[in-house]
C-alpha cells in the first residue's frame, strides 16, 4: 500500500510507556487525522508489523545505535516510538 504521509512521533521516558503511547497518544494522533480528512474516511495504518525504529530514523528523529536502539535526536535512548502513516496529504 502506499501512503501519502507518516507521522512519526517519540516521547521521553524513563520508564515503561508502552502502553501510554499506544493507548493514549496514538488514539488522540489518528482522530486528528481524521478530522482533517472530514468528509472522506482516510486509510490508516498503524500496524506492528513496520518497524517502528526504522520508521524513525527514515523520519529523521534519530539513528540506530550499536545497541540496536533508536537514539532520538532529542531524547537520547530514552524514548518510546509509534507512527501513523494515511492516504490524507499532510504538511508541515
Amino acid at each position: 500500500m502506499e501512503y501519502r504521509s507518516v507521522i512519526a512521533y517519540s516521547a521521553y521516558t524513563d520508564v515503561a510507556a508502552d502502553y501510554y503511547i499506544r493507548e493514549t497518544v496514538t488514539p488522540w494522533v489518528v482522530g486528528q487525522v481524521r478530522k482533517l480528512a472530514r468528509p472522506s474516511s482516510p486509510r490508516i495504518y498503524n500496524d506492528y508489523s513496520v518497524s517502528r525504529k526504522e520508521v524513525a530514523v527514515r523520519a529523521g528523529l534519530g539513528k540506530i545505535g550499536y545497541n540496536g536502539l533508536l537514539h532520538d535526536n532529542k531524547f537520547g535512548f530514552n524514548c518510546k516510538l509509534d507512527f501513523v502513516a494515511t492516504d490524507v496529504e499532510l504538511h508541515k
